[in-house]
């Protein structure tokens, strides 16, 4: 089962730094019916207020995936795309393990990849685990990303 919640737009923000922005424009009322999620949760939002509007057309719209129907924001984090990803892995740095995911096709100097860093301690065990944004990191470019 899924869980959805309908959350302000600064809360929306930070989920929107772990996946997917998925959004349905609404021109009748000068707005954005907006999704994000996974499988398990899923985080929406409608913003109709010129500041939250003007922040998603300056910090979001562009990585983000527009939908055909209002509903299908909530229902695009849900769907599983198991077996339709590309991965790399790197552990030529003996202090990081790096695993990053895309869509078939996409270049490995191009924007569309999700990369989790794992810190590792000197004997290899894993003492923290970030990410980036995802589907907007370039694996090429995997050690100067932004992780959170």
């Amino acid at each position: 089962m899924v869980d959805i919640f309908d959350v302000s737009y600064t809360v929306f923000k930070e989920a929107a730094t772990r996946y997917t922005v998925h959004y349905f424009s609404r021109p009748a009322l000068d707005g954005y019916t907006l999704g994000t999620g996974n499988k398990d949760v899923v985080y929406t939002t409608n913003i109709v207020e010129s500041s939250d509007v003007n922040d998603f057309i300056n910090n979001l719209l562009l990585t983000a995936d527009e939908s055909e129907k209002e509903g299908d924001v909530l229902a695009k984090p849900t769907l599983s795309t198991q077996g339709n990803v590309q991965k790399q892995y790197d552990l030529t740095d003996p202090s990081f393990l790096y695993i990053g995911t895309a869509k078939p096709g996409v270049a490995t100097s191009s924007i569309g990849w999700t990369i989790i860093r794992h810190a590792l301690d000197n004997n290899g065990t894993v003492v923290d685990k970030k990410s980036t944004v995802a589907d907007i990191a370039v694996w090429d470019d995997k050690i100067l990303e932004n992780y959170v």
